[in-house]
């Protein structure tokens, strides 16, 4: 067990949610330098979208999150 589920498991017990969050790659000013545009094409195919995601849709699924009304939600995701 790892630390961070260790510690998400003693915090749900206290009614506190716990969101880890883990992207892949977001479109900011250090990734969309000139010159860069090859890494990005590149690593954008190993992304099941294809594409680096925007920084709002990131701020908008993590404000979901953390709101009452995903009080229930509780997703995994694994990558090998």
């Amino acid at each position: 067990m790892t630390k961070a589920v260790a510690i998400e498991i003693e915090m749900t017990t206290k009614g506190i949610k716990v969101i880890q969050f883990h992207s892949s790659l977001i479109k900011t000013l250090m990734t969309v330098l000139k010159g860069q545009e090859e890494i990005i094409e590149y690593l954008a195919k190993e992304i099941p979208m294809q594409r680096p995601a925007d920084p709002e849709e990131i701020t908008k699924l993590v404000l979901f999150l953390a709101c009452s009304d995903a009080s229930f939600p509780k997703c995994e995701a694994s990558r090998s």
